[in-house]
C-alpha cells in the first residue's frame, strides 16, 4: 500500500509540505517506491533503520526526521490514505483554538468511527476523550 499513499500526500492540497518516510528494514520494494516519488511536489524525506525496529521506536525515529520549521505533523502509516483537502481542515481546526494540541478525524474506511463524540463540535477536551477511549466508551 506504500505507493498508493505516497501517491495520496502527493495529491494533497495543503502547499507546504515533506513527507517523512521510516524504513523500518523492509524486504520489499519500500526503497524504489520511496525513490519513484522523490522529485515530485510533496518533499520526501526517508531514512532506512539498520535493523526492524518495534512500531513505537520506528515512529520516534520518523518523528527526529520532521524538519526543524514544521508548525505541524501528521503519523501516516503506510496502509493510510487521506482526502485531499484533510491537511487543510486539520490545520483550520489547530489554529481556530489556542488549546488545540493535537488533531484528528472522525473517519476510517469503513466510515465514522467517535461517532459518541458531539456531531458538529471540532474541538473537545483531551482528557475526556481519552478517559472515554480508556474505559473503552469510544468503540
Amino acid at each position: 500500500f506504500l505507493a498508493e499513499t505516497m501517491e495520496c500526500v502527493q495529491s494533497l492540497r495543503y502547499p507546504n509540505l515533506v513527507h517523512v518516510v521510516q524504513d523500518n528494514c523492509s524486504t520489499d520494494e519500500t526503497a524504489s517506491i520511496i525513490d519513484q516519488f522523490r522529485h515530485r511536489r510533496v518533499r520526501v524525506v526517508s531514512k532506512r533503520s539498520a535493523a526492524v525496529v518495534p512500531m513505537a521506536r520506528n515512529w520516534n525515529a520518523a518523528v527526529r526526521e520532521i524538519p526543524e520549521e514544521a508548525a505541524y505533523f501528521w503519523l501516516l502509516c503506510a496502509d493510510d490514505l487521506l482526502a485531499p483537502d484533510a491537511i487543510e481542515k486539520a490545520v483550520r481546526v489547530a489554529e481556530s483554538d489556542a488549546t488545540v494540541n493535537l488533531v484528528g478525524c472522525r473517519w476510517t474506511g469503513e466510515g465514522l468511527c467517535g461517532t459518541e463524540l458531539e456531531a458538529g463540535k471540532s474541538v473537545f477536551d483531551g482528557k475526556e476523550v481519552i478517559r472515554k477511549y480508556l474505559r473503552r466508551e469510544t468503540m
